[in-house]
């Protein structure tokens, strides 16, 4: 029996994606002990990972950081173990092999629909409704995500980024 296991990342920093792959090797060798194989991917959603074009210019400003910020590419060379695909379909379903599919926001906009995000990332967080617990406190009983070989309902779907995952898997 395998798994297949997605981390999802947002993020406009490359050195993200070296989390996710530890996140991932720590999930792999808990499910490897329940699991014939566990094949994993990162979703990437690049928010604005500077190119090394940007990083020199980023670098040639007066108030330029004192490190420079690495490059996806840059990233990946440290990491052999991540391969960059395009699609499910590419993916290394491998013991060891860390699949990298990366999106751009137009991309993720054009499977979601602007309308079901929120992409003004800037804002401050609105204030919990009077039912909601603050988001430091932990909540008042366990919470379990879970997942089941039945057929998704795609009529009763309240969440846009499952819908459009499930689309984007279809393609």
């Amino acid at each position: 029996m395998s798994v297949q296991v997605f981390e999802i990342k947002a993020s406009q920093k490359a050195t993200s994606v070296r989390r996710a792959v530890q996140q991932l090797r720590d999930t792999r060798a808990i499910l490897g002990m329940l699991f014939f194989r566990v094949s994993v991917t990162i979703l990437l959603v690049d928010t604005g990972i500077p190119d090394a074009r940007a990083v020199a210019e980023l670098m040639a400003a007066e108030d330029a950081p004192p490190v420079p910020p690495p490059t996806l590419d840059e990233v990946l060379a440290l990491l052999p173990q991540v391969k960059l695909v395009g699609s499910l379909a590419e993916r290394d379903l491998g013991p060891d092999a860390v699949n990298l599919i990366r999106f751009g926001v137009d991309d993720i906009v054009a499977l979601a629909g602007a309308e079901n995000l929120h992409l003004d990332w800037d804002e401050e967080e609105e204030a919990p409704a009077e039912d909601e617990p603050p988001a430091d406190e932990p909540p008042a009983g366990p919470s379990y995500a879970y997942t089941t070989d039945e057929a998704p309902d795609d009529d009763d779907d309240d969440n846009p980024l499952a819908a459009a995952l499930r689309r984007a898997m279809k393609q």
